[in-house]
């Protein structure tokens, strides 16, 4: 399983086209092959600070994704509207449910 994580800091005053287009890029992608999960959420929308999380199945399906026509689009809209972003991939080798301690 690949995890990708991190956050972008987007320029406040395109919020509103922003916040449009990244629903807009959540339901197309939830749909892809291999895509378990993705959200990107805002944090806090005075500053413009989002979080992003995906879970896909393997890198091949994130691989696809990164070529889709969709997320070139947002990518070339909304990338130069981000004052910095940090997003990283993590490969996961197991994984099992969270238990609380007693």
């Amino acid at each position: 399983m690949i995890i990708v994580a991190g956050q972008v800091d987007f320029d406040p005053r395109y919020l509103s086209e922003i916040l449009a287009d990244i629903r807009a890029l959540e339901v197309a992608t939830r749909l892809e092959d291999g895509c378990l999960y993705y959200a990107m959420a805002f944090d806090d929308l005075e500053t413009g600070h989002a979080t992003v999380l995906e879970r896909w199945r393997d890198e091949a399906a994130l691989n696809a994704h990164l070529r889709t026509p969709g997320l070139k689009a947002f990518q070339e809209r909304n990338l130069p509207r981000a004052k910095h972003f940090s997003i990283k991939l993590y490969e996961i080798a197991a994984e099992r449910d969270l238990v609380v301690p007693d």
